[in-house]
């Protein structure tokens, strides 16, 4: 059975953006999850909000392009459970500065994720009540 987990828009925009920290290929931690999904290890739960995000992202349109392939790919193998956040949620997440990502928390604890996958631990860690943050390299 796979374990479901919450990504943070930051992982998809490394993988699509090919993105690196100058030390580490930040593009290949994040495909390693990908990978990993489509050889059904993981469940990855998809909000609204990370769709808007990567939507109002800086990102080319090649990398858009990347991120509707990618997505195409997971939905063909039912990796990928879409949630739409609700209104109580949002409300309840307006009342932490860091909203955003306290939004992205309670969602994926609602869906029962059993962590969120992201390259900002220290923006979740205030979250770590409602769930566990956690770096790619950490799965």
């Amino acid at each position: 059975m796979s374990v479901r987990i919450y990504l943070d828009t930051n992982i998809y925009l490394d993988y699509c953006e090919k993105r690196s920290d100058g030390i580490r290929p930040l593009q290949e931690l994040a495909f390693s999850i990908f990978r990993r999904t489509l050889e059904c290890e993981f469940e990855i739960a998809i909000s609204n909000f990370v769709i808007k995000e990567i939507k109002n992202s800086k990102s080319s349109k090649e990398a858009k392009i990347i991120m509707d392939c990618l997505f195409s790919e997971l939905k063909a193998k039912k990796k990928v459970v879409y949630f739409e956040e609700k209104y109580e949620e949002v409300s309840r997440a307006k009342s932490y500065e860091n909203w955003k990502d306290a939004l992205h928390a309670i969602v994926a604890r609602r869906v029962k994720c059993t962590c969120i996958v992201t390259r900002n631990i220290s923006d979740f860690l205030e979250f770590s009540d409602i769930l566990e943050p956690k770096l790619p390299e950490q799965l």
